[in-house]
């Protein structure tokens, strides 16, 4: 379970490269995967940080982490997931800068983010790049 005193949550992702550089997943049209929750109505949000999301590109300075993102609501069978570019978004309200897109061609990572004060147990398999076309 996580805090809720916490300000984030808990977050896992996976790198796209060994040494953590930004990936060019331009020539792909999105990102899928399999999850499952041990409770039905478990709220994931899976992102996508970016060269203008994160801290290590130099774009944002002292509001980052605020990654394009879609909200899924995940329950105990699993469920196959496929994201295409065009349906990620930033949360409103909060982050700079407010790009109009996430910067396919230079993404960090993928995590997958549950809010503070949730008890959960995600299972995430499967992760791939989709083909365009």
């Amino acid at each position: 379970k996580t805090d809720s005193q916490d300000q984030w949550g808990a977050t896992m992702g996976l790198n796209f490269i060994e040494s953590g550089a930004f990936y060019d997943a331009s020539k792909y049209a999105g990102i899928g995967f399999k999850i499952k929750a041990s409770k039905p109505s478990t709220a994931v949000r899976v992102k996508l940080p970016d060269v203008r999301t994160h801290p290590d590109a130099g774009a944002c300075k002292t509001t980052c982490w605020n990654s394009f993102g879609k909200d899924l609501v995940v329950g105990p069978d699993w469920q196959d997931v496929v994201v295409l570019w065009g349906d990620l978004a930033q949360q409103p309200d909060w982050g700079s800068p407010r790009p109009p897109s996430v910067t396919t061609s230079q993404i960090k990572n993928v995590e997958w983010a549950v809010n503070q004060g949730v008890e959960f147990d995600v299972v995430v398999d499967d992760v791939h790049f989709v083909e365009c076309g």
